[in-house]
């Protein structure tokens, strides 16, 4: 599962896996995460089936693999991702 790191922070972003009916984001948040960010993201992906795991550290969004991935909101939402992690 490849699983990409920010130079900034050294620590995992997101992780992509393909499963038999999905691709699936992973989304990895500091320990107890931010509840601001964590409804931002929830809110982003809502028609994905967002979900957490981990311990509450990494969100889940699910892509049915009928359905044409949303790219324009996969690279808006990375690149608010990077700035919001690398701003904290």
């Amino acid at each position: 599962m490849p699983t990409f790191k920010l130079k900034a922070t050294g620590k995992n972003f997101l992780s992509i896996k393909a499963t038999k009916k999905f691709v699936s984001l992973y989304i990895f948040q500091d320990k107890g995460g931010d509840s601001v960010q964590q409804e931002i993201i929830f809110d982003t992906f809502k028609d994905y089936a967002p979900s957490t795991g981990g311990g509450g550290q990494m969100i889940t969004v699910r892509f049915d693999y009928k359905k044409d991935l949303p790219e324009q909101l996969l690279k808006d939402f990375i690149q608010f991702q990077v700035k919001a992690v690398t701003e904290k």
